[in-house]
């Protein structure tokens, strides 16, 4: 196992943000994810999957941004 300081670690995540495959497929993945969570986690993502869905590309745009600074 390769042991990497955190700070590269985000690096790269923010990095692999700004791929055009993390935007196309944003909402899928989040959708994906709601599925097979807990119960009481499922108002949890209903509420992201609503407020998020409308403007999805937005959203990733936000994500990738944040994850940058």
């Amino acid at each position: 196992m390769i042991d990497l300081p955190p700070s590269t670690v985000s690096k790269i995540d923010a990095a692999l943000k700004w791929l055009p495959g993390f935007r196309a497929s944003y909402m899928d993945t989040i959708m994906g994810e709601a599925d097979g969570q807990p119960g009481w986690l499922r108002p949890w993502f209903h509420f992201w999957i609503t407020v998020q869905h409308p403007q999805a590309a937005s959203f990733a745009w936000l994500v990738a941004v944040v994850e940058t600074l």
